[in-house]
Order: C-alpha cells, then structure tokens, then sequence
C-alpha cells in the first residue's frame, strides 16, 4: 500500500517556527504554558504519524481496511485537537494577563472644553489635509505625533472619517499610539496577542499535516472554517489502479 510521506523532525520544525522569538519559559507562567502547548501540538503530530506508521504496515487488513482506519486515525485527531488542553491552558493564562496589562493602557479622551475641541476639529481637519497616496498613519508615525494626547484624543476619539482614515487605519493609528504612550504595556500586549495567534495558527498547520498524512478529504465550511472528512476509498483505489 502506497504510503503519504512521514512527517520527519524538519517538518514539524515548520509548525509554530516563530516561537523561537518568544521570551523564555521562565520569564513568567504565561510564556511557559505558551512554549509547553506549542511543544503539545508536535508531539500530538508525531504521535498521530506513528500510528499511521503502524497501520500502513498492518497486514491483518486489506488496503481498503488500512486506508480506512488510518483515516480515523487522523480525524479523530483533528475533531479531538492537536494539544487542545494544553492550547486552552495557555489561551487563559495569556488573556488574562493581557487583561491586566489592558488596564494601563488608558487613551487619552476627548476634551469638554471649547477651546480644547476646536483644536481636535484642528487636528483632524490637517490630517485629512495630508490624504495622500502615501500611508497616512505612517506620515503621523514620521512626523513623532504618535506620543501627543491631544492628537491621539481628536483622532480616536471620533469616526475614523473625520480624520479622513479608514476604520482600518483608524486600528493602526490607535496600535501606534498606545506603542508611543504606553511603550512596555502596549509593547508586551502586542506580544501576548501574537503569540496566542501563533498558537491557532499552529493548530491549524497541524491539521492540515495531519490531513495529508492521513489522506483525508478537506472542504470549507459555511464559516469560512476547514471541515475533514474520511478519504474517497474509491477515488484512492482508482488513482492506484492508473498508476
């Protein structure tokens, strides 16, 4: 029976490779259980490969039967989550410390007084002015006004339209500004955040390693989402046959 290539040590390498930026294990417990679900979703992988491995050779089943319970094998696997519980340990201890670093991070409002909110109307009126081809965020950025109280108030503060920004940029214009008024706490944030995606993100290459490992069939779903499916026996037997 033709067998899907092994998932080797150099490909599961490739699942998550960012990680490697991250801080240390003992820096906090965040970071730790964040390093322990990435090292769950190899293992689970390398897991899975060897049960393959063993079924592939299984001559107490036919082709059919062996392509069929390697199959199951797979999917079950990816129903169940690669490293679920060790993924879902690390998304509670980084949300809530990104909870308490929220909390620092307080923008600048805008002002009740006249004289105050004509200078914001000011403001958001010379942004707009300087709508160009360019980046309009990073012409702010360049310019150093990122760290400016007022200006961060008058743009955040209002529809981004006012500002003659998308609602897009209007997101990457309060990003930058919290770097600029908050460097450690928005700083460490955006790391969290990052890493919490890197860990879906990583599921999601497991997955599909899984998939391909198991020849399982994939389609997405009314949500966008991948949904798996046991393999076309027939189409697999048919593929066999020309070859």
């Amino acid at each position: 029976m033709p067998a899907t290539p092994k998932i080797y040590d150099s490909k599961l390498a490739m699942i998550g490779a960012q990680e490697a930026n991250w801080p240390s294990s003992d820096v906090s417990i965040w970071w730790r259980k964040s390093h322990e679900a990435m090292a769950a979703i190899r293992a689970g992988v390398r897991l899975i490969d060897i049960k393959i491995s063993e079924q592939e050779g299984n001559n107490d089943l036919s082709v059919a039967g062996r392509l069929k319970a390697i199959g199951q094998i797979g999917l079950a696997a990816i129903e169940a989550g690669i490293g679920g519980a060790e993924v879902a340990a690390a998304d509670r201890e980084i949300d809530r410390r990104v909870a308490h670093v929220s909390t620092a991070i307080t923008m600048p409002e805008l002002p009740n007084d006249i004289a105050d909110v004509m200078l914001a109307q000011e403001i958001r009126a010379f942004i707009r002015s300087k709508r160009g081809p360019g980046d309009p965020v990073m012409y702010l950025h360049n310019t150093k006004v990122m760290g400016d109280p007022r200006v961060v108030a008058a743009v955040s503060g209002a529809p981004a339209f006012l500002s003659g920004l998308t609602d897009e940029e209007k997101t990457q214009f309060i990003t930058r500004a919290q770097l600029a008024l908050f460097p450690s706490s928005a700083t460490e944030q955006q790391a969290l955040l990052k890493a919490k995606l890197l860990l879906h993100d990583a599921v999601g290459q497991a997955d599909r390693m899984i998939g391909e490992r198991a020849q399982l069939q994939s389609r997405l779903g009314a949500d966008g989402a991948v949904i798996w499916d046991l393999p076309n026996l027939a189409k697999i037997a048919a593929k066999r046959a020309v070859a």
